[in-house]
């Protein structure tokens, strides 16, 4: 069990792909890699948290009309996630709602899972729709790890995406499973 959750925990570091050399390691040098990458992410972390707490900061005092088209061309969507995790919901759906979808899908495989949940579920019905579109078509995987925390609502907007989803159910961790089974029942 402890192995398969450290097999689940590269695939979503690495973004949907689990490097191949993990098959030649055992359980316990799995485990240990895991520990080490955890080590290692959380200091480099620790020294960027300041940073974007600060642009945070800042970015209560700016416009949302100036901050929307500065956001995608100065922010790559991993750094846009960061600032995101800092700021309110009321602040984050100020400017999210004047960003390209294709962005704000791409800052959603960022972030925290529940955030992200949050997130679309506080967006507008047609800009959701939009969203869930794109993270479908780009992050399949990721959009079900979202979707397992989002209300019934949002689920149904990409069931019918997912009964004809192609996917060998049999690559799917457990609770990618459960939550592809239950969209697909919807």
């Amino acid at each position: 069990m402890q192995h398969q959750r450290n097999l689940e925990y590269f695939v979503e570091i690495s973004l949907g792909e689990s490097p191949e050399f993990l098959d030649e390691l055992t359980p316990a040098q799995v485990n240990h890699l895991r520990e080490f990458m955890e080590h290692v992410l959380r200091r480099e972390e620790e020294a960027l948290v300041n940073m974007f707490k600060s642009l945070a900061m800042l970015m209560k005092y700016i416009p949302n009309m100036i901050l929307c088209p500065m956001i995608p061309r100065y922010f790559s969507p991993s750094i846009a996630a960061m600032i995101t995790q800092e700021l309110s919901m009321k602040q984050i759906m100020g400017v999210i709602s004047g960003l390209p979808v294709s962005y704000v899908g791409d800052i959603s495989v960022y972030l925290d899972k529940e955030l992200a949940a949050d997130i679309l579920k506080n967006l507008k019905k047609k800009m959701a729709i939009d969203v869930l579109s794109y993270c479908f078509e780009t992050y399949p995987l990721k959009l079900l790890d979202v979707l397992a925390l989002a209300p019934e609502t949002l689920q149904k907007m990409v069931a019918k995406d997912f009964k004809q989803f192609d996917v060998d159910r049999h690559d799917l961790s457990p609770d990618r499973q459960n939550t592809y089974d239950r969209i697909v029942r919807l």
